[in-house]
């Protein structure tokens, strides 16, 4: 009823408004805008925005003066006012106008919103004040991951969103290629080779970064040409409204052959960088920089016009200094800037450790240089102040990577963060920098972080996010959605990541995918089934949504957002029936997994913000001919898939810049999914190993296919939501069970405690849960120790079950390992888990345990058994579990052992158990380390150092195997050959180690480490079979 009213309220005031004398309706009518070409240009904006009429009814009166930036918001109704003192305030005005007063907020999804046919104004003035005088926006990847062939119109409407969120530095690098062909030709190079050294635009991003040189197609002149066109659009547009252009500056990027063409220069080889060769980096301390630099920019300000920003990252991710002093190296850069731009400021980007301490101590002139922190809400401690000591430094988030269209940010340590800052006396925090990869996803974000600037103090997020929904939607019936999303995707902690999960839908196929890029999250960042609740309550709202495209747009967004989380429950249980051979399930699963891709993409088919063909279509359309439309055609799908080369691919940039749009789902995706399915049920019929599959053959064979994308939306996106909300509801495979263990191991005479805990992962159905019951093998007994019949398990949570788990019979134990089996229903479908437990005592001479990890090791007869975590096995960093034999190996010696079993607590890919050989096993660390382990992902893994202290740097691998598994390792002379076996007849050569400091006697034994990467959780293996012979 409040919302209904208010809206009563407002039309009874508009219509007021309309009948006001004829003053007001001619002062609606007249001219918007004051005489000055900033006021001009403003009110240019809200034509663009808002149309004419209505933008005729907002006037601008820009008066410069040296105080902070502010703007107020007043007058009348068809005649309100925006007062400021400089064309990026008044643009913020009139952004915040437009959200809060007439609730049609300019974003994504919404970039021309609805508004009435006489403008309101606001109950009483607003008046506020920037609190920062940098408000950057735009990474360095942005051509890159957002829309590589975007248009003089694309950029126009994207300048004019940043601007009305109080943005005043964007950066831009479209066209530079013209500044770098040009400059190079001055050097002994053709044009042709230019155009050939220069890369792609989807790839350009990171040839500016210096870290890849072209092996593409090359540029055509006409290409350079009209890039460098829209860049000199762009950069006289951001000057017209206030905006400064922060432009590639001049560091040091050089052709590799630069110094065999100069023979004065020198140039630093720079090596490669995920699969690609660096350009090579001219030291600026040689006299030559100074002329290449000089040259630079003034080609620069022909294509470009002069600026008062550059941006330069030397030594960018890896880069190599060589002998160069890093320090003095910073100066030459700094005043080669100075000499071409004696009032520009020095932009770098903070990200890893750049920018250096040393780079940071070469630079004369800090009041003109400003670092954009990449990574202010990324980790748990945050101090840039000692860091980056006097450095003006801008408070940014790069809360989107390779342009993901996950929904999520940290928008709680902002909050908190920011403020406190701020306040602290003495800080060099100056600014905020908006830095996604990819623009285009979470405008919510975009919007909090731009509005940082121009809040005076910390506000409640719950509250902001109200307003957000009301802004946004014109409707507060959304409020309650928004609340949800307060407290799930968007209040997640800075706990080593800026970006919430990606799909792994999206992800190459595997049973064990946690992520689909390299470098993302492998877990759900928030709860997911707290997080779907907000799909009924967005879809609520639709009756009274008054800005029918931006709640279409989160509508897409929430829906798709939804749909991918709960490919995270499902992907385990493929898991788990495939492990078990069970083809049923198996089958049920994956046409659930199937189905799930296929409501994805009709999802995403509603909306022209999450189509495929949109973008295609840009690259096709900016091909001066066929040939050149494939090409950049090509260009786009390859970043958004295999990325580039196979190199680069195979060193993980595969899928890095994954997303989902309609069209990528339907050919891409579905289809890589299916053939892996295929190939494991194949395997479950024939008992055979699945077929190897050539991921980036078929990915590389995609780009290059004459797919065709829609390029207009189908379907009502409230029915598919609605559809989509039924299917979530109804699903039959989100309560899971598992089972868990107090202690790995079981001795005679002592009890565990095992739990069941039931999860109920959909977050808007009840799920009962029947009776719980335990397997166990001959010899332990259980007693339960809490009711075991569950119940009703409400949306979103769990229940446990325990018992107290004991050795009954000792000597009806048949072996070491005692699985636990846990059985137990949630409505017709049936719930199963295992733990495994080791029973025994400890091991008797002549073994000896030794561990540098939390670890336990077990003998039953002949048959041995070790629980471990275990940071990683890898390197220095070597934690495991062993039981071993001293001094058991010479030359000639081959020492063998049947790995039974292998269960990694969190299906950690690298978990190592097998044989490890070393001088002395009584430490983690010794001469002569080697060990052939196998795998739960990756196969069986040999590995050994080169050198004489123990570490391992080296290993070979044969994949498809995973426990049952026979190992063995032979001695010959101070090398040793590693071998598996499936039955233990016919041997398999894994590789030939060659570790160092081999000594005529070693230590043999059996070992176990989760190799986890830092994790608590554990590795369980047993052995049989052990023998040493010779």
């Amino acid at each position: 009823m409040s919302s209904r009213l208010g809206w009563l309220l407002t039309v009874f005031a508009l219509l007021g408004a309309m009948l006001l004398p004829m003053s007001g309706a001619r002062a609606a009518a007249s001219p918007a805008g004051g005489t000055s070409a900033a006021e001009r240009a403003a009110s240019a904006v809200l034509q663009r925005t808002i149309g004419k009429p209505a933008a005729a009814q907002v006037v601008f009166l820009v008066r410069p003066d040296d105080r902070p930036e502010a703007f107020t918001i007043g007058g009348r109704h068809g005649r309100v006012t925006v007062s400021a003192n400089s064309s990026s305030a008044a643009l913020m005005g009139a952004g915040w106008y437009l959200k809060y007063v007439v609730h049609a907020d300019v974003n994504l999804g919404n970039l021309h919103p609805r508004v009435p046919h006489v403008m309101p104004a606001p109950g009483a003035p607003i008046r506020q004040q920037a609190n920062a005088r940098n408000r950057f926006a735009l990474n360095d990847t942005h051509d890159g991951y957002t829309d590589p062939n975007m248009s003089w119109a694309g950029w126009q409407q994207r300048i004019d969103l940043l601007a009305l969120h109080g943005i005043n530095q964007v950066f831009i690098s479209t066209g530079m290629e013209s500044v770098y062909a040009q400059l190079f030709q001055k050097y002994g190079y053709s044009a042709a080779e230019m155009r050939a050294w220069i890369p792609q635009p989807a790839h350009q991003p990171w040839w500016l970064l210096q870290n890849m040189s072209s092996d593409q197609k090359p540029l055509s002149q006409a290409q350079i040409d009209g890039r460098a066109k829209v860049g000199r659009q762009i950069t006289d547009r951001l000057h017209q409204l206030g905006m400064t252009p922060v432009l590639p500056g001049y560091f040091g990027t050089v052709p590799i052959d630069f110094q065999d063409r100069n023979p004065s220069s020198k140039v630093v080889p720079q090596g490669d960088w995920v699969g690609y060769q660096r350009p090579g980096w001219l030291d600026p301390t040689n006299l030559v920089f100074a002329k290449v630099a000089a040259d630079f920019y003034r080609i620069s300000t022909e294509v470009y016009g002069a600026s008062t920003g550059y941006k330069m990252d030397p030594l960018h991710e890896g880069g190599k200094p060589g002998d160069v002093n890093v320090t003095a190296a910073a100066t030459a850069i700094e005043t080669a800037l100075r000499q071409a731009h004696p009032t520009a400021t020095w932009v770098l980007l903070g990200w890893q450790s750049n920018p250096s301490a040393a780079l940071q101590a070469g630079i004369k002139d800090k009041s003109r240089m400003l670092i954009v922190d990449g990574l202010s809400d990324r980790y748990s401690t945050w101090d840039r102040d000692t860091a980056w000591p006097g450095a003006p430094y801008a408070f940014g988030s790069i809360y989107n990577f390779g342009g993901h269209t996950t929904m999520g940010a940290n928008m709680q340590v902002w909050l908190d963060r920011y403020y406190t800052q701020l306040a602290r006396p003495g800080s060099q925090m100056d600014g905020i920098a908006v830095m996604p990869e990819g623009f285009d996803s979470n405008p919510v974000a975009f919007e909090l972080l731009a509005e940082l600037a121009w809040q005076p103090t910390k506000f409640d997020l719950t509250t902001w996010l109200k307003s957000y929904a009301l802004g946004r939607y014109g409707t507060s019936a959304a409020a309650s959605a928004w609340v949800t999303l307060s407290k799930t995707a968007y209040s997640t902690p800075a706990d080593d990541w800026s970006e919430s999960q990606d799909s792994i839908f999206n992800a190459q196929p595997s049973l064990t995918a946690n992520t689909a890029a390299s470098w993302s999250p492998g877990r759900m960042r928030y709860d997911g089934a707290a997080f779907e609740r907000s799909l009924p309550q967005l879809l609520a709202a639709a009756p009274s949504a008054t800005q029918p495209k931006a709640y279409e747009y989160d509508l897409t967004d929430l829906t798709r957002q939804a749909l991918d989380n709960r490919g995270r429950v499902l992907l385990p249980q493929i898991k788990k029936a495939y492990d078990q051979r069970d083809s049923k399930t198996f089958n049920a699963l994956t046409t659930r997994w199937m189905s799930t891709l296929g409501l994805l993409d009709q999802v995403t088919g509603t909306s022209p913000d999450f189509l495929l063909g949109t973008h295609v279509k840009a690259a096709e359309d900016a091909g001066s001919t066929p040939a050149e439309s494939a090409t950049l055609r090509q260009d786009f799908l390859s970043i958004i898939t295999v990325w580039g080369n196979r190199a680069g691919f195979d060193a993980g940039l595969g899928d890095y810049a994954n997303r989902e749009l309609q069209g990528l789902i339907s050919t891409y995706y579905a289809p890589r999914w299916r053939t892996y399915f295929s190939s494991l049920q194949t395997s479950l019929s024939t008992g055979k190993p699945p077929a190897a599959i050539d991921w980036y053959a078929i990915g590389d064979a995609w780009t290059k296919a004459p797919h065709r994308f829609p390029t207009t939306p189908t379907g009502d996106i409230r029915k598919v939501a609605a559809t989509a909300l039924s299917s979530l509801r109804s699903d039959p495979y989100t309560t899971t069970a598992a089972l868990s263990a107090s202690s790995p191991t079981v001795a005679p005479g002592a009890s565990v405690t095992v739990t069941a805990t039931f999860n109920n992962a959909n977050g808007l159905r009840a799920q009962r849960v029947g009776e719980a019951t335990l397997r166990l093998p001959t010899g332990l007994s259980a007693k339960a120790t809490s009711p075991t019949s569950v119940g009703e398990l409400e949306p979103g949570t769990s229940a446990t079950v325990t018992w107290s788990v004991s050795i009954s019979d000792p000597d009806a134990l048949t072996g070491v390992r005692a699985p636990v089996t846990l059985s137990a229903a949630a409505g017709s479908q049936p719930l199963s888990a295992t733990v495994d437990l080791l029973a025994g005592s400890s091991p008797q001479a002549p073994w000896a345990t030794a561990k540098s990890t939390d670890a336990t090791m077990v003998q039953a007869g002949d048959a041995l058994g070790i629980s471990a975590s275990g940071a990683d096995m890898w390197g220095s960093t070597l934690q495991y579990g062993s039981a071993y034999q001293r001094g058991v190996v010479h030359d000639g010696s081959a020492v063998a052992v049947r790995v039974d079993s292998q269960q990694s607590a969190a299906a950690r890919p690298w978990a190592r158990s097998g044989i490890v050989i070393a001088g002395d096993l009584s430490t983690a660390q010794s001469p002569g380390l080697v060990d052939l382990a196998v795998t739960p992902a990756n196969g069986c893994v040999l590995s050994w150092g080169s050198g004489a202290t123990g570490t391992l740097n080296t290993f070979r691998q044969v994949t498809g195997v995973s426990a049952p598994v026979w190992l063995r390792l032979t001695r010959k002379g101070a090398t040793y050959v590693g071998e598996c076996s499936t039955d233990g007849q016919t041997w398999q050569t894994v590789g030939t180690a060659t570790p160092g400091g081999v000594g005529a006697d070693a230590d043999a034994g059996v070992f176990s480490s989760a190799a986890n990467s830092g994790a608590t959780d554990r590795v369980t293996a047993t052995f049989s079979g052990w023998s040493v012979v010779g």
